[in-house]
């Protein structure tokens, strides 16, 4: 199964860790994705080779940006150099303003009011995740095919396109 790695501050066992096990997992699980969080693997040996290791490996990365953690950072900015998607989530209010080169990105911010709060992260993260795992599989196919030679006046990535396009739901459209 395909990987979520997990990106936020460890806190041995305060809201951090809980939020980890009550709300991410479940929600990284249901988008059919198995979560990474490096301070749980017990082969862990050297953390930040560990770290870069398991974001390079992951479909996509979930990250809390509530703090002003330069770890926090540091592995959301290898991931995006690395060419993965990064869901952000963050707290609402956040105590700082984003950094310049975030601000631009989608975040998902979130309350912790109410259980109703819990949930309503819980299904935005759902959403994000299958969205992204979903453009990563088609832009897999799409480089695996831009191998491929030209067919009868195709390129790859129009035979990648013509794949991965939902015929039925085109015919649906067409026939309404």
């Amino acid at each position: 199964m395909p990987t979520c790695f997990v990106i936020q501050p460890f806190d041995n066992g305060g809201p951090y860790d809980k939020r980890y096990r009550d709300i991410l997992v479940p929600a990284i699980k249901e988008a059919g994705l198995e979560p990474y969080r490096v301070d749980e693997d017990p082969g862990t040996t050297i953390v930040i080779d560990d770290i870069e290791k398991g974001i390079q490996d992951a479909e996509v990365c979930l990250a809390d940006i509530t703090t002003n953690n330069p770890n926090i950072w540091y592995e959301v900015g290898f991931a995006f150099a690395n060419g993965k998607a990064v869901v952000m989530v963050c707290l609402d209010p956040r105590p700082d303003p984003f950094p310049f080169d975030i601000r631009h990105r989608h975040i998902i911010r979130y309350k912790l009011h109410a259980p109703s709060d819990f949930e309503t992260l819980r299904g935005e993260i759902v959403k994000r995740l299958k969205a992204q795992k979903k453009k990563a599989e088609t832009l897999q196919t799409v480089a695996a095919m831009s191998q491929m030679r030209s067919v009868e006046g195709l390129s790859a990535h129009e035979i990648a396109a013509l794949a991965t396009f939902n015929w039925a739901a085109a015919k649906a459209v067409r026939t309404c």
